[in-house]
């Protein structure tokens, strides 16, 4: 039906608790300008919708820019208001704001974790096994036969497992992976399945109707991730150039040179490993980490880089990338993403600046960044992340957050 006056929405979040402040009033929905935004502002709306006390109260448009009507300004609650109409601010629709200033909210339902609904089943780590599915109670894989990259693709970045590995020589996408266990079950709800490579969940994809039966053919999907599996060393062959032969080298110190690397007989690449004491290389997986919160899925995002940890500067950072992250580590969804080094200011280099990420990306380092160690920043800007994998007591995440 109509909306009711005064009615408060979260709008453009991960889910129903978390988003832009938008309010209805003389039949249109505007949003709330953050100037004078603060948690208090945040509690009232977060239990206008039933969704438990405030965490954080971001602004900025955390959460995307509104459209239309900005309605309300220096908005200034209590805290004990039932309404977000009933604080004090300035009249409807009088503001000097512009959507780049939209206020939102997190509230504590979101730290509810969302129910899996897939998992790898049989392999020899969390990243690799056979793909099954949750429903009506129970778990039942998912026909081979069409099953190639792209639907990998879906099942490795929702996991937070990094990209698929290719399958072995002679080897099918039905094959169990090694390691998995004889007789795997070979019950499945879906067949047919087939992506785009671009969808957030598998539930996304074209598929044939959800029913429990066997595969006919292709044996059951099994999907190896490249996250939490050895990954396989290159050795590389490196040789690091003159600053002569570097474009702008006043940009760059000379352990971040470009190098010229040779790892077979074909033609040199362009890489940038850690170099080992004999002057090889070792090709690694990106590292990630939150550090200094109050359990492994919070904290200051840190990442590894030349063998070195350092942190990420909040320049453009927001929900886009920390959801990335969330879903790298394996944490669920993201709930904050503050700024201003909330967790904590790091040390060492800022490797990350200007991360710019779609949210769609399998790892941090895909999100395009002015280029590894080039920042503008200070410790006092360090980007951290509240995930919501391992639930921690409100109180005590509120306490992160304020």
């Amino acid at each position: 039906g109509e909306p009711e006056e005064g009615q408060v929405r979260l709008a453009g979040g991960p889910h129903r608790c978390a988003g832009r402040i938008e309010v209805f009033h003389a039949g249109r929905w505007g949003t709330v300008c953050d100037d004078a935004w603060d948690l208090a502002d945040a509690q009232v709306s977060c239990r206008q919708v039933r969704c438990g006390p405030a965490l954080w109260a971001p602004g900025a448009a955390q959460f995307g820019r509104g459209s239309g009507v900005i309605w309300l300004d220096e908005t200034e609650c209590a805290g004990t208001e039932t309404h977000l109409a009933q604080c004090p601010a300035r009249t409807w629709g009088r503001n000097d704001c512009y959507h780049g200033e939209d206020a939102g909210a997190v509230c504590a339902d979101s730290l509810e974790p969302e129910p899996p609904h897939l998992r790898l089943a049989g392999g020899g780590h969390r990243c690799q096994g056979r793909v099954e599915l949750l429903h009506l109670g129970r778990w039942a894989g998912v026909c081979g036969h069409t099953w190639g990259p792209r639907e990998a693709q879906v099942v490795c970045r929702y996991l937070g497992c990094g990209t698929p590995l290719a399958a072995p020589p002679g080897e099918s996408p039905g094959d169990a992976p090694e390691g998995a266990p004889e007789g795997a079950p070979g019950q499945v709800w879906l067949e047919q399945v087939s992506c785009e490579g671009t969808e957030r969940n598998l539930s996304q994809c074209r598929a044939g109707p959800w029913r429990e039966h066997t595969c006919a053919q292709g044996g059951v999907a099994n999907v190896t991730c490249s996250g939490n599996s050895p990954s396989p060393v290159t050795p590389l062959t490196c040789i690091p150039p003159s600053p002569a032969q570097v474009t702008a080298p006043h940009l760059y110190p000379p352990h971040l040179y470009p190098l010229t690397c040779i790892h077979s007989p074909v033609s040199p690449l362009t890489c940038n490993p850690p170099l080992t004491s004999s002057g090889s290389a070792l090709a690694t997986p990106p590292q990630v980490r939150l550090a200094d919160g109050p359990h492994r899925c919070a904290g200051r995002v840190e990442v590894s880089h030349l063998g070195r940890w350092g942190t990420v500067c909040d320049d453009t950072w927001g929900f886009a990338a920390a959801a990335v992250v969330c879903r790298y580590l394996g944490c669920g969804h993201v709930i904050a993403a503050p700024p201003r080094a909330r967790f904590g200011p790091g040390s060492g280099p800022v490797w990350l600046d200007g991360l710019t990420c779609t949210g769609e990306e399998a790892a941090p380092s895909e999100c395009r960044h002015k280029g590894w160690g080039v920042h503008t920043c200070e410790h006092s800007e360090d980007a951290g992340v509240v995930c919501a994998g391992e639930r921690g007591h409100v109180r005590q995440v509120q306490a992160w957050l304020t």
